[in-house]
């Protein structure tokens, strides 16, 4: 026997889960005739997990790691990664088949990240959202109502009409923890959804906007995951509509979208019919220092919400004091008279607290509340519809 035996095929390292012709070829004898017999090379498909990737990155963070897992596990599956669908760069699988990419934090801003992870030359790929945060950046509150869009809430999607939302949003001083709650009501689709936590590290404020993620319950059950984006028309001075969505999914897809479908990261959402998004900033342009600090504290002097906005039949209030102090929480209806006292006792320095109002009315009437926690006031109008 002589030569050296050869194969050659289509296929490479970029090929994907479908079957390929081998050829061998190159041996040769004087005493033997040699027939050589295509054989079929079949490359398994995989599929590939980027969920690792959605890990929250603090600015101040050196590196990002961009991390995919195939599977079955093996090595030598390259993997490409992108960020907002551009390439970043690829990275090849271990013996655990995993692929991971470190990317500068240098080079990123405080925004929510689009990461794709493809593997091969296309045969599987998936999609996270890689927040990149700043837990010095302020928080959000809102309150309020939007007109449901049809398509949003998947179960009927002919489903339109009004849906309440009441939010608030912030780092624990000093700790990526996001506190606050999350409640969204679609009358029309007997959609109740209450957080029962905030991802840390997911609230990601950017400018006008304001993203974080959790889970919570449907109509006091279940566990589901939620994803909210808020932007504040009034920032920077803008006189833009404030907009809102939320998307809310579990173990069987999606539950409601207001966004239809578009990139988590989008800014795609709904303007509010009713209510207020503020976003809450610690500013940085004081013409000195102790201007600056002032700035801050007074961003830290407490946290309000009173939502929905209107409401139908109960008012809900969170507040919260950075030191402890008394605090007392009155109702006054559009005359001015003194309709109820909700809170009225003393409260402890960084603690949350919760109250409700229910009229008595069966009509519709204008209602003035006023919080006093120590020396500062807080009055605002809500509407209640009947």
């Amino acid at each position: 026997m002589g030569g050296t035996l050869a194969f050659t095929t289509d296929a490479d390292e970029y090929s994907t889960g479908v079957s390929y012709a081998v050829t061998p070829s190159g041996l040769t004898s004087g005493n033997y005739a040699i027939t050589f017999v295509d054989g079929t090379l079949t490359i398994m498909g995989v599929t590939i997990d980027a969920s690792a990737s959605g890990n929250p990155v603090n600015i101040n963070d050196a590196y990002a790691n961009l991390t995919a897992t195939v599977s079955p596990a093996v090595s030598g599956v390259l993997v490409n990664f992108y960020l907002d669908d551009v390439f970043e760069a690829d990275a090849w699988t271990d013996a655990s088949g995993t692929a991971t990419l470190q990317v500068a934090v240098s080079d990123l801003s405080v925004n929510v990240y689009k990461v794709t992870a493809e593997a091969g030359g296309g045969c599987a790929e998936d999609v996270s959202y890689m927040p990149v945060y700043d837990p010095s950046a302020g928080f959000v509150t809102g309150g309020g109502w939007i007109m449901s869009p049809a398509g949003a809430y998947l179960a009927d999607e002919s489903l339109t009409g009004k849906a309440n939302f009441g939010f608030n949003a912030k780092y624990k001083k000093g700790k990526s923890d996001v506190d606050g709650n999350t409640e969204f009501q679609f009358k029309a689709g007997n959609l109740n959804f209450k957080s029962q936590f905030h991802e840390a590290g997911s609230l990601v404020i950017s400018g006008r906007k304001a993203t974080y993620r959790g889970e919570g319950t449907i109509n006091g059950s279940g566990n589901f995951k939620f994803t909210l984006v808020a932007i504040d028309g009034d920032w920077n001075g803008a006189n833009d509509p404030d907009q809102f969505r939320i998307k809310i999914w579990g173990d069987n897809g999606i539950v409601y979208d207001n966004g239809l479908g578009a990139d988590d990261n989008s800014d795609v959402s709904t303007a509010l019919g009713g209510g207020s998004i503020v976003i809450h900033e610690v500013k940085s342009n004081a013409k000195n220092k102790d201007v600056q600090i002032a700035i801050a504290n007074e961003v830290e002097t407490s946290s309000f919400l009173a939502y929905p906005n209107p409401f139908t039949d109960r008012l809900k209030f969170e507040f919260s004091s950075p030191v402890a102090t008394d605090a007392r929480l009155d109702v006054y209806d559009a005359t001015g008279r003194l309709v109820k006292v909700v809170f009225d006792q003393p409260v402890e320095g960084g603690v949350n607290y919760n109250a409700e109002f229910v009229p008595n009315s069966n009509m519709s009437n204008l209602y003035i509340y006023r919080l006093t926690l120590g020396s500062e006031v807080i009055n605002g109008k809500v509407m209640y519809t009947k």
